[in-house]
């Protein structure tokens, strides 16, 4: 501990009295061993300090009032007192329980020994009227040099060892403040952070949402996209047996009229009459299978086109929708695609028809984009349908260009397209995969080489159960 206070207030009307004191408590070079002895027992802690500067500072008043005034001015220096000796009687003004209660009110810290020879009041009401009685001690009259001494070093000391442990506390509280600010200021960034984290949080959420909307609509348009190609190629096919049909009744049309008029003039001869009817005979048949043709397709299309528009999870064979879907397709495939399929006679499955055509129109328009981009190239692809008895089957390969290494783990990813500059949107494999692994309840697994085309492995079940909402 440094700085060490022993600065000592004697109060007393008497000069002997205060010469007394500072015979007592000034170092002297002579003292005897005992008094050595008794300061080293009184302050252990600090022996080697007081043996060398044991030297009390003492200042004298000879009435409570300058007392009084010096310890004001004491503590305005900052130089305050660590224990004033009070006389408790003096003639002239303040009594000793007065100017100690005057003092204690100034300084909460001093120490006080009250001094006196009569007992003009009870310790009690003394103790009472100046407060802090642990701060407050009696000395009888006459006192020995030893009591004097003993009480000096010990007072002295307890006064620096508050003292210290005062600063040492108020140090702790002014750290303990500043942490407390800091932990204040951390805690206002950190609320200003998670509000900042919320509210992009909030906006993030927001344009996922807006993302997702926007993904749903382009998977529709996706969707209508494929059923307006498949509109498109029956209109063109119908466009065929219908004109062909229509020519033949105009041109029967014509040859009912040349024979009526024959017949009304009477000059139809039975070499005509039967030139008539074998030409009949060969247009009907024309015009019934170009028609039964235009039926076919008009079938297809509407069962294909009502189960990608309202798909209802019913009972159906596969082999024959598959060969259904392809027909609808022969005319976006037709002098562009060579289709091989394998399949049995009949496979009977519950599930959703229109996801199945989704499923085929998607890998279908994904080879013809993708696999063989140029037009003039006849393409080849192999579909394979089997079963297991649980479940489908459904190999699909073509030979086109195929899909580079680095790419095969992003196709099935939401817009992911390197024809973007061909109107490509990235979403029929996209489209394809959720089909399968969500309405299929299956499984898809996909192999690519550059060059070596493109093979898929497609599992769903065979029975699937309506879903509930």
């Amino acid at each position: 501990m440094s700085n060490i206070n022993r600065r000592i207030l004697i109060i007393d009307d008497d000069v002997e009295v205060r010469n007394a004191y500072q015979k007592i408590l000034l170092p002297d070079t002579n003292k005897n061993t005992k008094e050595r002895e008794l300061m080293a027992l009184l302050d252990a802690n600090h022996t080697s300090q007081i043996q060398s500067t044991t030297e009390f500072h003492l200042d004298f008043a000879s009435q409570g009032q300058i007392g009084f005034e010096m310890v004001k001015t004491a503590i305005a220096q900052q130089t305050p007192f660590a224990l004033a000796f009070i006389d408790m009687r003096m003639p002239l003004g303040w009594n000793g329980t007065q100017t100690a209660t005057k003092i204690r009110q100034i300084d909460p810290h001093i120490e006080i020994v009250i001094v006196t020879a009569y007992s003009d009041a009870s310790i009690s009401d003394i103790v009472k009227q100046v407060g802090m009685p642990d701060k407050l001690l009696f000395l009888r009259k006459p006192f020995e040099g030893d009591e004097i001494l003993q009480l000096a070093l010990s007072l002295t000391s307890k006064w620096n060892k508050l003292s210290y442990r005062t600063r040492e506390l108020q140090n702790s509280l002014q750290q303990l403040d500043e942490k407390n600010h800091s932990l204040q200021h951390e805690i206002q960034l950190r609320q200003e952070k998670e509000q900042a984290l919320k509210k992009s949080t909030q906006q993030l959420e927001a344009s996922l949402l807006e993302l997702k909307k926007a993904q749903n609509k382009l998977v529709e348009a996706e969707k209508m996209a494929a059923l307006n190609t498949l509109v498109a190629g029956v209109a063109h096919e119908i466009n065929t047996p219908v004109g062909a049909s229509l020519t033949g009744i105009s041109y029967l049309h014509t040859e009912l009229e040349n024979i009526k008029k024959a017949y009304d003039n009477e000059e139809l001869e039975e070499q005509d009459f039967y030139k008539f009817l074998d030409t009949s005979m060969e247009l009907t048949a024309s015009m019934q299978h170009n028609l039964q043709r235009t039926a076919d397709l008009v079938k297809s299309f509407k069962q294909v086109a009502v189960d990608q528009s309202h798909d209802q999870l019913r009972t159906f064979n596969l082999s024959d929708y598959l060969h259904t879907i392809l027909l609808s397709l022969k005319s976006t495939t037709k002098k562009r695609l060579e289709i091989t399929v394998n399949t049995p006679d009949k496979i009977n499955i519950t599930g959703y028809p229109g996801a199945f055509s989704q499923l085929i129109t998607n890998l279908i328009m994904n080879t013809l984009m993708h696999g063989y981009p140029n037009s003039d190239t006849l393409g080849k692809v192999d579909i394979n349908l089997s079963t297991d008895h649980r479940r489908v089957k459904l190999y699909y390969r073509d030979y086109g260009k195929g899909i580079p290494k680095e790419h095969l783990n992003k196709v099935f990813e939401p817009f992911f397209t390197t024809k973007r500059q061909s109107g490509g949107t990235g979403l029929g494999l996209h489209i394809l995969y959720n089909i399968i692994t969500q309405q299929l309840e299956g499984n898809v697994q996909l192999s690519s080489e550059i060059n070596q085309g493109m093979q898929i492995f497609i599992y769903f079940p065979i029975t699937l159960k309506k879903k509930t909402a």
